[in-house]
């Protein structure tokens, strides 16, 4: 569910037309789901000027909310992408973010939630698993218009107007607008990149090389030692007997780790 925030104010500044009572109630009468699980709650903060830590809002006020996604993107078209690039909105403030994602992770892990993902908590073991085939760079097929879809080796993407998209399968004609193939470089770092998203899981040395093996004997050292050597200096990664993953500092600044495993990769 699409909540955003339970803070007024900072649901005016994303331009939700719903308010905090009407997402509560939503919320409350939301079917529960196959096998009885509470729906889950879409939720963001760092609005400049406040430390409001919406996630943690949604902890307290969502009670049997069993999965949380955290973390605000300005995203293209939206009310809030053009009130900042017009100068009526103010843009969100990085460091006030870092410090709303650190007060996010000691609250939530005290309202009994574990972080599996950069952005992603869950209790009751209720990780998203549609969410987790992805992280895991494993295929999967896209539905509907500007759907994306990725088969291991070659990914592909519908239009994304939904009359054009109609229009086409009402004639029989194939909605699909692009693809590419993805080579074996670009594919190990989007593995490196995708996988150390998983705050627990990391990625494993034996994965990688069940996964990319058949393209040549190779190993996480063979391809990217010097860049996970100089990430654990930085104290941005960790080395664990059996994966690698991200430290504290490491999310945080999880941008400049995953931009280490695709330089060099062909676009």
């Amino acid at each position: 569910m699409g909540v955003q925030s339970f803070d007024g104010a900072e649901l005016r500044w994303l331009g939700r037309i719903h308010d905090a009572g009407q997402a509560e109630a939503a919320f409350e009468a939301a079917p529960r789901g196959i096998r009885q699980h509470q729906p889950g709650l879409h939720l963001r903060a760092a609005r400049p000027g406040t430390r409001n830590v919406g996630a943690h809002a949604g902890a307290r006020r969502g009670p049997g909310a069993e999965h949380l996604l955290y973390g605000l993107t300005v995203e293209h078209g939206t009310p809030l992408y053009n009130d900042v690039r017009l100068g009526r909105q103010v843009p969100p403030d990085d460091d006030r973010a870092a410090d709303c994602y650190e007060l996010a992770l000691d609250r939530l892990a005290q309202a009994g939630y574990e972080q599996y993902e950069i952005s992603n908590w869950q209790r009751g073991g209720h990780a998203c698993r549609h969410n987790l085939v992805y992280w895991r760079h494993e295929p999967y097929l896209g539905f509907g218009a500007g759907a994306h879809s990725f088969d291991g080796a070659r990914r592909w993407w519908n239009l994304r107007p939904v009359p054009e998209y109609v229009a086409r399968v009402g004639d029989g004609v194939s909605p699909m607008r692009d693809g590419e193939t993805v080579d074996a470089r670009l594919a190990m770092g989007e593995f490196m990149m995708l996988g150390l998203r998983l705050v627990a899981e990391g990625v494993e040395p034996a994965r990688f090389e069940a996964r990319f093996g058949a393209r040549g004997s190779t190993s996480i050292d063979a391809v990217f030692g010097e860049e996970v050597a100089g990430l654990v200096r930085r104290g941005l990664l960790e080395r664990l007997p059996d994966r690698l993953r991200l430290t504290r500092a490491g999310r945080l600044l999880g941008n400049q780790v995953f931009a280490e495993f695709l330089e060099g990769s062909d676009p």
